[in-house]
């Protein structure tokens, strides 16, 4: 197999309030307004007409995974207790992304010893739903991952299947409302609040702060039905990796029912084209 290329990208670690209407002089009124230069409405219609709706910013979210785009990346990913034990497991992950709504993703662990060789694939295709496998060693043969079983923790971490294989439709299930922008680490971002279209959506209630130049989610807030937050994911030390792609270093979901949280730090990643081959069942099995 050819060797990969790798790029190291490891590194360690808002709202314009609502003026208050003050009761004034009527000669203080005209004084203030004298001084005050109105911009042409065609102008401010302009400017009205050059920002997003909350719809079309939800639209254009380029991505909820891990790695967007196509490639390959290592990964090392840290369970954390409520009561602060820690277990750490490597993995690789492989993607596809035809750019036409079809995206495949193969995760594969490599570490500890006891799940080393596990591999979860899941097969998007555009109108459809979300194809997932898990194969587990151990058994020698892979195991179809659908319905209620998506929303079952991931390799026992605070991730679900649904959440790992970024196969989440914000768009077709959740309705957007803009809230007021605001800054992430420096980055102007939009404010998303997501309500659910049905009641087939799992969360009550999203929100989102989306980077406004890569439209990538930097925070995602989920609240139960009963309004209650219970997971806050957050991306860290967003970049442009050195072929332009913004990428996150560092992936955080915290679990507020629970208090354990699931760290996944990208520690190499390659932009290299991966073949069609390995997400298949064959590959999956060996």
């Amino acid at each position: 197999m050819k060797r990969t290329k790798w790029i190291s990208t490891r590194s360690y670690r808002r709202f314009p309030a609502l003026a208050q209407v003050v009761v004034m002089s009527i000669s203080f009124l005209l004084a203030v307004t004298c001084c005050i230069t109105f911009p042409p409405l065609n102008a401010a219609a302009a400017a009205a007409a050059a920002e997003p709706s909350a719809q079309e910013i939800l639209d254009s979210i380029s991505s909820s995974n891990i790695l967007s785009g196509n490639g390959q990346a290592t990964l090392e990913m840290t369970v954390v207790s409520k009561q602060g034990r820690k277990k750490v497991q490597q993995l690789e992950l492989y993607r596809r992304d035809d750019g036409k709504g079809n995206v495949s993703q193969l995760l594969v662990f490599t570490a500890p010893a006891d799940i080393k060789g596990t591999k979860f694939l899941s097969i998007g295709t555009a109108g459809k739903e979300t194809q997932m496998w898990l194969y587990m060693p151990t058994l020698g043969r892979e195991r179809l991952i659908s319905g209620s079983a998506t929303q079952g923790q991931f390799m026992g971490t605070d991730f679900t299947y649904e959440e790992i294989s970024g196969a989440i439709s914000f768009s077709a299930e959740y309705t957007a409302k803009r809230l007021a922008d605001t800054t992430k680490d420096k980055l102007s971002c939009y404010v998303l609040e997501l309500t659910p279209k049905s009641d087939k959506a799992k969360y009550g209630r999203l929100k989102l702060v989306v980077h406004k130049e890569s439209r990538i989610p930097l925070v995602i807030e989920f609240f139960n039905r009963a309004g209650k937050a219970e997971k806050t994911l957050t991306l860290d030390g967003l970049h442009k990796s050195q072929d332009g792609i913004w990428q996150p270093k560092t992936i955080i979901l915290n679990n507020l029912s629970s208090g354990s949280s699931t760290i996944i730090d990208i520690l190499q990643e390659s932009r290299e084209e991966v073949s069609e081959e390995m997400f298949t069942l064959r590959y999956l099995r060996r």
